[in-house]
């Protein structure tokens, strides 16, 4: 019970925060008349906004439920507030504040610190983390001349990768993807969501294919999913997808 208790006072605390940064780091990134384009309903000073408050007392409650290790309990609830944070600027201003990057970057030392008899497995997710969005970013400017994945989202990457780490050396090439499932989830669930997201848009004639779309709130709520879930039920959602499909294409292929 005592769980519930604090994390329902602390989503009522980090909401408020929350809120905050979402409505002042703009004005430190952007000028004030290109800011008011963005978000023409911007507030000044602090400000009370119940609604982070009420999703964090649902998220903070959930992941004291879900998750059973005490320290992660309340690590995972301090990351949450800073991936709000970036979901909606992002969504918003095609942007993730480095502030966000630098705050999530600390919280990466401090569970390496305390997972300290692992902390190689931490500074591997760190370059996994990182190095596949860089490379994914790299790609899409050599071959498509256009940027594909934004820095602010590879920076994002290689701090939740910083986070979580992996579970230990790998001993080859498809262990060190069973020992870096959850970097590997997150990734696949992100894409998984955009992709579908990017269909529906064209289909409704909502956006263009070749439209800029931000990538950073699908890494957000992949991750938030995994902290949740874990990442058994999605990888295997996702085996079970691919078997599928598989299937269907070798069935229409003989036929």
């Amino acid at each position: 019970m005592i769980n519930y208790i604090i994390a329902t006072i602390l989503a009522l605390i980090l909401g408020q925060v929350t809120a905050h940064l979402i409505y002042r780091l703009p004005e430190i990134i952007v000028d004030e008349d290109e800011l008011k384009k963005v978000i023409p309903t911007l507030k000044t000073g602090f400000k009370w906004n119940i609604k982070y408050s009420i999703l964090f007392v649902i998220l903070f409650n959930l992941v004291a439920y879900f998750v059973q290790a005490t320290f992660l309990k309340y690590l995972y609830m301090i990351v949450i507030s800073m991936l709000m944070v970036a979901l909606v600027l992002d969504f918003k201003m095609q942007l993730i504040p480095d502030t966000v990057q630098v705050v999530l970057l600390l919280l990466g030392i401090i569970a390496t610190a305390v997972d300290h008899t692992n902390w190689l497995g931490h500074i591997i997710g760190l370059i996994t983390g990182g190095g596949i969005y860089l490379l994914i970013a790299l790609f899409s400017i050599l071959v498509f001349r256009k940027e594909g994945m934004g820095m602010g989202d590879v920076k994002l990457m290689a701090c939740l990768g910083l986070i979580f780490g992996i579970k230990g050396l790998p001993t080859g090439f498809l262990d060190f993807f069973a020992q870096a499932d959850i970097i590997f989830t997150i990734t696949i669930l992100a894409f998984f969501m955009a992709a579908i997201v990017a269909i529906i848009l064209i289909v409704l004639k909502k956006t263009e294919h070749t439209s800029y779309m931000a990538f950073g709130p699908y890494i957000v709520i992949g991750t938030i999913l995994v902290m949740l879930f874990g990442t058994e039920p999605f990888l295997n959602g996702y085996l079970s997808l691919c078997t599928g499909l598989s299937d269907l294409l070798l069935g229409w292929m003989y036929k």
